[in-house]
């Protein structure tokens, strides 16, 4: 019987197997790189795509921030301008205030009263004079406080027995303030009566 020798064939095997373990080590290692190296680009790409989206967003925010500041800024001079508008409309209602109650007193004062005196003093109004009767003053009173125009309306004083004319008159003296902001026409504050007529 021959004696086969194995050895050489097994150490043949050994080495294929080692080349074969080498290889598919050095395969799995590349693919591991390879995978690394994409997993790592797709990362880096999504945190740059990220950070645009950021840079955009901080962009809109910058932009939005200036708008805000500039129609704050464009609010602040039209409150301004309304608050101007305002006080010169209430120095126009002012200057006009002596010319509206002027206009409205014989629309509210009734024939057989006479005013004698009217003084001004800022946004109030006394007036002085005489009446034929007391049912005229209580007219007159009942038109002044029912005026749109006027406003705190009080009677002072009636004196009875004044001479005047030759004849005797009852006195008063009646106060008011203007109303700055009524809307209503001095025309309209109350009927014009036939004979009206300050003194």
């Amino acid at each position: 019987m021959e004696m086969v020798n194995l050895l050489p064939w097994r150490e043949n095997r050994r080495h294929q197997h080692r080349r074969r373990f080498v290889v598919a080590l050095i395969v799995s290692v590349v693919i591991a790189a390879a995978t690394v190296q994409t997993a790592m680009w797709y990362v880096s790409m999504q945190i740059e795509e990220q950070q645009a989206r950021q840079r955009y967003l901080q962009q809109k925010v910058t932009e939005y921030q200036k708008d805000i500041a500039s129609l704050v800024k464009v609010t602040q001079s039209h409150t301004a301008l309304e608050q101007r508008l305002g006080y010169v409309e209430m120095l126009q209602i002012q200057r006009n205030k002596t010319t509206l109650v002027m206009n409205a007193l014989p629309t509210l004062v009734p024939n057989g009263v006479y005013v004698d005196k009217v003084r001004m003093e800022g946004t109030n109004f006394k007036l002085s004079g005489i009446s034929s009767s007391t049912a005229k003053l209580a007219q007159m009173l009942d038109r002044f406080e029912s005026s749109g125009l006027l406003q705190n309306v009080d009677m002072h004083s009636i004196v009875h027995g004044s001479q005047r004319f030759g004849q005797s008159y009852q006195s008063f003296n009646i106060s008011f303030q203007f109303n700055s902001n009524s809307l209503m026409d001095s025309t309209s504050a109350a009927p014009r009566t036939g004979g009206d007529r300050l003194k």
